[in-house]
């Protein structure tokens, strides 16, 4: 689920340093050439999962919806008070900007709804090598307001993880487009699509996928636009960030992710700071 999609309406002290693995504020987890588009849209007609199924209420409270001043992404809570997404969702804004953000998590719903928490941002943080022609280090996290304490978070992989998680089944969720260019979704979606290795992808996109990305694609199976930021998962733990792709579904090239395991540090060292 890329890009962005519109709406209007639309994590005990640490026990040790960010050094350790943190478990009381983020959670860690084992699991064994026409020019790309970001998934993310300023306009309603922009964003959902191609070949989705609605996801079950309570299946990814973690999913965000961040609302940043009119543009639509997704996003995951990693912390009580901290939500991770892509960096292409914010990386044109104003640090002031944030006062005007929303985010909502716990529903299945764009617009909210019954059991849905929401709460402001305080700061965000792009990461510093960011680059929006290649794409490569399409990270950031957002400091909420205040926290959230009753909501599960997304676990992430630990930072020894080795895994390419290459030829293993991932579910990618969000509110995105149903088709490239098509209109949003207003229930969250869910899709099963299969992790592919960067070699492979690399044939797809003229070697420009780095170490810090991870493909994933199944026939007929997507993000798209609208589910920009929204996470890559293999059983429950989150392993990508929506980041890019060539359409939606388009059976020549993957869905393309921000590799969660290569940021695993520079995740603690900003929420430590954040």
């Amino acid at each position: 689920m890329r890009a962005i999609f519109l709406a209007i309406g639309l994590m005990c002290l640490v026990k040790y340093a960010f050094s350790s693995s943190l478990p009381s504020l983020l959670n860690y987890e084992e699991v064994s050439f026409n020019p790309p588009t970001l998934r993310k849209e300023i306009t309603a007609e922009a964003n959902k999962i191609v070949g989705g199924t609605v996801a079950l209420v309570g299946e990814f409270p973690y999913q965000a919806t961040l609302n940043l001043g009119g543009r639509l992404c997704g996003g995951t809570l990693i912390a009580t008070s901290i939500i991770l997404t892509a960096a292409h969702c914010l990386a044109d804004m104003s640090a002031s900007s944030a006062t005007t953000f929303k985010v909502t998590v716990n529903t299945t719903k764009q617009s909210g709804g019954t059991g849905a928490i929401s709460r402001g941002v305080r700061k965000f943080v792009v990461h510093a090598s960011y680059n929006p022609n290649t794409h490569d280090n399409d990270i950031a996290l957002l400091a909420l307001t205040s926290p959230i304490t009753n909501v599960r978070f997304a676990k992430l992989p630990l930072a020894n993880t080795t895994s390419t998680y290459a030829d293993q089944l991932a579910v990618v969720v969000g509110w995105g487009t149903t088709s490239s260019g098509g209109t949003i979704s207003s229930n969250l979606l869910k899709a099963s699509v299969n992790v592919m290795t960067n070699t492979a992808c690399n044939q797809q996109y003229n070697n420009t996928i780095t170490s810090g990305m991870v493909c994933a694609a199944s026939p007929g199976k997507d993000s798209c636009q609208g589910d920009s930021g929204g996470p890559l998962l293999i059983r429950d733990v989150q392993i990508g960030i929506t980041s890019f792709g060539k359409g939606c579904a388009d059976p020549r090239f993957a869905g393309v992710y921000t590799r969660i395991t290569r940021y695993i540090t520079w995740i603690k060292t900003i929420s430590s700071t954040i």
